[in-house]
């Protein structure tokens, strides 16, 4: 199975942050419900986020250009994928 790290690195002030987070929690939501996310949250250092995905790389792509982040231009993107030949078993019972 691919799992996809989406990193995301904040390019605006925290008050921007800020503002626009509370949408983009909202919007991961989707991803969620389209079984797309296994994991998200802030990086501790807290210049950015992680986004752990599967499925179609493109697909993730596509549904991150409606993310509030990326709407209002506070955040870029970088994508990792990787082969995952070996999970927990918590993680194979999401797919």
């Amino acid at each position: 199975m691919k799992i996809h790290i989406v990193e995301l690195k904040y390019i605006k002030s925290e008050d921007e942050i800020t503002r626009v987070r509370p949408a983009h929690r909202e919007f991961l939501d989707i991803g969620y419900k389209n079984k797309l996310f296994l994991a998200s949250g802030p990086k501790e250092d807290k210049t950015g986020g992680i986004i752990l995905a599967v499925g179609d790389i493109n697909e993730v792509k596509e549904l991150l250009k409606n993310d509030p982040f990326h709407k209002e231009e506070v955040a870029e993107y970088s994508f990792k994928s990787f082969d995952a030949v070996k999970s927990a078993s918590e993680i194979a019972s999401l797919l």
